[in-house]
């Protein structure tokens, strides 16, 4: 079982919303990644048997590396099952695999701030 212990009113009611989608926006440090990560690891844990999976998105590589790692750990190993990933990340492979139905070519280039001012 997940330990829940630790969550405030507001992170234990985001946990605990079953069937739909959960927003969750919150400042920095307000544990965001914990919540997320909670919920996730709970709900394949509460459904071994189901082939779903589920999909968490954040804005951050390190918050998605950081609940990858989180999930792993409180499942005990690899969950492939979930799909932990930025949505600019989600978004390009979503383009990539189906951007052709759109016209979008799969070898597009994303170009970066930098490289932006650059042009």
């Amino acid at each position: 079982m997940i330990a829940t212990a630790e969550l405030n009113e507001n992170q234990r009611r985001a946990l605990e919303v079953a069937e739909r989608p959960v927003l969750v926006l919150a400042g920095p440090g307000s544990g965001k990644t914990k919540v997320l990560t909670l919920r996730v690891a709970r709900i394949l844990e509460g459904s071994p048997d189901r082939h779903f999976r589920v999909l968490g998105l954040t804005f951050t590589n390190k918050a998605a590396a950081e609940m990858r790692s989180r999930v792993n750990q409180m499942l005990g190993g690899s969950s492939r099952r979930a799909v932990l990933t930025t949505f600019h990340s989600f978004a390009a492979d979503l383009l990539r695999q189906h951007g052709s139905h759109v016209g979008v070519d799969p070898d597009f280039t994303i170009l970066s701030q930098d490289a932006d001012r650059e042009a």
